[in-house]
């Protein structure tokens, strides 16, 4: 279960709009699956619970049901008690595709619903099939075109293995004609359902008869917060699935001692391709997937409908991905379709084998040591899992935090990743008496960039919207919007709402004791940690789009040729002859790119008093400033002006180790402490990430290496000209042993410097609780 989809509970709350809308980006529908979301959002509506106690009470409810739905669809169509336990069994703990071992340990996300509803659509289909009336058959329909909402490729999926199992029903019983009838009723009834009820089935459909043109964005980072589907069949990389790291992780060796990394997800779209036989996709699965030709001889030969349904369903979920190209966004997305496989297979495998162990096990006993070396070796994820509570379990205790949580408070508040304390609580509560619903709410500063877990914690709670800017192109897709917008940082280094013009926004939270500077269109109420921001402020409610080029000419001083990524810079704004009415837009244009991005524009007001702020882009390159006049017209063009240089990267190569010590924490929980002393030449000490990492040998870290994906804020301090100090926590390794220590730096997202450290003891005291 993971807070980063409190905000999408939230944008399915019942609107006038239909479908919901991105809780980040107002302006952008959500065009993917979102039945959980809008299955838990109209649970906390109707029960009054909290999204937090609504989505444990969801997952906690069907993890059971899913798992006797099986059951009893296995039992119904083939009345073998055996096939139906041992069927529901593999289920549960023998899919093992990458560590997975079934769906007792599949938890998190969409899955629970997911899985319920595959379920559901299995037990509709064995009363279709074995009733064989037109009630059933529409309730399978029914069911079946309700999954599209949920998850759509296990609908896609779903649909084909009923086909092919249909077809072969038309051969296999004595009435075609009335099982043909069936079969059309099932396939019609779910297919209007699925085209009409939203998500990306309807998107595509709309898209097919030419409408919903407008909404059909080329940009990659759009693509991925509203879930835009492209199909391309058969694919140009035909047998090939996009599965392996180099899709998200480009690396530059500087020299011997350093690496520079950079998520490119979209810089090279033909990396990271395998073909289906190789062993990096055949690896990530176990024995369902090789018994499958088996599998399939013997659900024929038996006329085992529900088998050959789960079969079928396995055999199109691995090869789908391998002849469809799923666009830009999707198309890495390969493990839905290998655990959707490993799932089918699974069951089948169980409902074969289940017979022969029930009957004369005593004769059969090295079958039955056979099966049972099987299930322990496909249990190991679940042992492991295990482990890892008892883990968890050991180090609640010894830190003093509880292992079972009273409601909502005990549990955000005792998360570290949410990093939610009792103030932001304070807070939360207060807000939700005096906000409205779907206001949005503007957070300062966030807890860890590459995370929006407390802000979506707060948006669960109060009913507010975020506002973010929109992952770039070359973030990995699934990034979530971790960067905040450029009018958005100017407001809280200046406190001056009028940089809101263009995205508006009613409330504003410091992570803080002291508020911004005064201003008399924000009231701020403070706790002794938190400072709430009332903002008063209404922008004009003029048209954005372009209007008759003016000739006022606009100069800009005190911005230096070379700038860092996401920094705020004062300068001095000039302007000849400005028009009585409107503001001054300013926003970058990269050379790559024939307009500047409307998420970093700045509006400025020129007869207000006090410095000016801007904000480098957040992508590295060569830009030129792009001026306009914004009035009830709409957006005059004023030409270009400055150019300026952003190349945090290029600077960041050149830092340099001083030192690094390693310390126990004490806390036995897995961490220990990290001080590092280095040379670079910063330019500003906040906004940004690291940590260290530990590497055996000495060899390089890998591109995909997990390190990467756990850096921290840092709190830098500057000892002296380009020397800075930080502290943190760093991951131990699995034993104690000697090993490497890297220091890896980032400025808050796109590229992480890692610079090779000297080599350390990690002894058996970093492991109290051991």
């Amino acid at each position: 279960m993971t807070t980063g989809s409190m905000p999408r509970f939230k944008a399915c709350w019942p609107t006038a709009t239909s479908p919901p809308h991105n809780f980040f980006f107002p302006g952008v529908q959500l065009k993917g699956h979102y039945g959980r979301d809008l299955l838990i959002a109209l649970w906390t509506l109707f029960t009054g619970l909290t999204t937090f106690t609504s989505q444990f009470l969801m997952t906690s409810l069907l993890q059971p049901v899913q798992l006797f739905l099986v059951y009893w669809a296995l039992r119904r169509q083939s009345g073998d008690r055996a096939a139906a336990l041992w069927g529901t069994l593999f289920v549960a703990l023998a899919v093992q595709v990458s560590g997975r071992c079934g769906l007792l340990v599949v938890v998190q996300n969409n899955n629970a619903p997911l899985h319920t509803w595959w379920a559901l659509v299995l037990y509709a289909f064995a009363l279709t099939w074995t009733e064989r009336t037109m009630g059933w058959a529409l309730l399978l329909g029914v069911t079946l075109g309700s999954l599209a909402i949920v998850y759509e490729t296990h609908f896609g999926l779903s649909c084909l293995a009923s086909l092919v199992t249909f077809l072969f029903g038309l051969a296999w019983l004595p009435r075609p004609d009335q099982f043909l009838r069936l079969g059309l009723a099932v396939l019609v009834t779910a297919a209007c359902l699925a085209f009409t009820q939203g998500g990306p089935l309807t998107d595509l459909a709309l898209r097919r008869m030419g409408h919903n043109s407008v909404q059909a964005k080329p940009d990659i980072g759009l693509s991925t917060q509203n879930q835009h589907v492209t199909l391309s069949f058969p694919k140009q990389k035909l047998w090939q699935i996009r599965c392996q790291a180099t899709t998200n992780r480009r690396v530059e060796t500087l020299s011997d001692s350093a690496w520079l990394y950079s998520t490119d997800q979209m810089a090279d779209p033909s990396l990271g391709y395998a073909p289906w036989w190789d062993p990096a996709i055949l690896g990530l699965h176990s024995f369902p997937l090789y018994f499958s030709p088996l599998l399939l001889v013997w659900a024929l030969r038996r006329r085992q409908p529900l088998a050959l349904w789960l079969v079928a369903f396995g055999v199109f979920a691995f090869f789908t991905p391998t002849l469809v190209d799923f666009g830009p966004v999707f198309e890495s997305e390969y493990m839905r379709w290998q655990f959707a496989a490993g799932l089918g297979f699974a069951a089948a495998l169980g409902m074969a084998v289940g017979p022969p162990m029930e009957r004369g096990v005593a004769q059969r006993r090295p079958t039955s040591v056979v099966w049972l070396i099987f299930l322990m070796y496909a249990s190991a994820d679940l042992r492991h899992n295990a482990g890892e509570l008892w883990g968890h379990w050991q180090s609640a205790r010894l830190s003093g935090r509880p292992t079972w949580y009273g409601g909502a408070y005990d549990w955000v508040t005792r998360q570290p990743v949410l990093d939610f304390a009792q103030a932001d609580w304070q807070a939360a509560q207060w807000l939700r008496l005096h906000c409205k619903l779907g206001e949005t709410l503007l957070v300062h500063p966030l807890a860890r960039p590459h995370q929006v877990s407390y802000e979506s914690t707060m948006a669960g709670l109060t009913g507010l919207k975020a506002s973010r800017r929109i992952p770039l192109d070359s973030d990995a897709v699934g990034l979530v919007p971790s960067r905040q917008r450029a009018d958005v940082a100017c407001f809280f280094e200046t406190g001056d709402p009028e940089y809101l013009n263009l995205h508006p926004a009613e409330w504003a939270l410091l992570r803080s004791p002291r508020p911004l500077p005064p201003h008399p269109e924000v009231s701020w109420t403070q706790w002794p940690d938190r400072c709430l921001g009332r903002i008063r402020h209404a922008p004009p409610g003029w048209p954005t789009g372009w209007a008759a080029p003016l000739t006022t000419r606009i100069s800009i001083q005190g911005l230096p040729d070379s700038v860092d990524e996401g920094k705020l810079y004062p300068i001095e704004v000039h302007c000849s002859s400005p028009p009585e009415v409107g503001l001054l837009v300013i926003g970058p244009r990269s050379q790559d790119r024939r307009h500047s991005d409307p998420q970093d524009w700045i509006p400025y007001k020129l007869d207000s008093k006090g410095p000016k702020i801007w904000m480098a882009p957040y992508r590295a390159g060569d830009y030129v400033l792009e001026y306009g006049w914004w009035d009830q017209q709409g957006l005059h063009p004023l030409g270009e002006g400055a150019k300026v240089r952003v190349n945090t990267a290029e600077r960041l190569t050149q830092a340099t180790l001083d030192s690094v010590k390693i310390q126990p924490s004490g806390r036995g929980d897995g961490w220990c402490q990290v001080s590092v002393r280095f040379r670079a030449p910063l330019t500003s000490s906040s906004d940004y990430t690291g940590g260290a990492d530990f590497v055996a040998g000495h060899s390089a870290p890998l591109p995909g290496d997990h390190a990467l994906e756990m850096l921290q804020k840092l709190d830098l301090r500057q000892i002296s000209p380009q020397r800075w100090e930080f502290q943190g926590r760093a991951l131990l390794p699995p034993s104690p042993g000697d090993f490497r220590v890297d220091v890896l730096l980032s400025p808050f997202h796109g590229t992480t410097l890692r610079l090779k450290g000297p080599p350390v003891r990690i002894t058996p005291e970093f492991y109290p609780s051991r």
